[in-house]
């Protein structure tokens, strides 16, 4: 099964946060991925702790050659999805990417955003696991 990382779960990775085990186990072992808009958020998150711009390049380079595919189509049946997800309300906009992504690749999400997973969860919509 495919692994859908969020920008929560890679930032806990990278800055060896709680969970990181886990996501250095997923990327070690699954065939992973995130998407563009994700990945976008783990940049802002270099740029907002005063990294340059290529720090947070080489980050992304690093998580790439660990393996973890970046995924950026916006094809319409996943951008409507994703909308349809935040019109649902409670959650944040781009983790609607990765749910959506998760959704059509039938994979298991990895995040650390239990408030905002927990009904995706507790439904069968698609897996989740909370990386702590």
């Amino acid at each position: 099964m495919t692994a859908v990382l969020d920008a929560c779960a890679v930032i806990a990775f990278l800055r060896e946060e709680t969970g990181a085990d886990v996501v250095e186990r997923v990327l070690m072992q699954q065939d992973c991925m995130i998407h563009a808009v994700n990945l976008a958020e783990v940049y802002v998150d270099a740029l907002r702790r005063g990294e340059s711009k290529e720090v947070a390049n080489e980050m992304v380079e690093d998580l790439e050659n660990l393996g973890l595919e970046v995924r950026a189509d916006l094809n319409p049946a996943l951008w409507e999805r994703a909308v349809e997800i935040k019109a649902s309300g409670g959650i944040a906009f781009a983790d609607c990417f990765a749910s959506s992504l998760t959704e059509r690749v039938e994979g298991k999400l990895y995040t650390a955003d239990r408030k905002e997973m927990q009904r995706f969860a507790d439904s069968s919509e698609f897996e989740v696991t909370f990386i702590r």
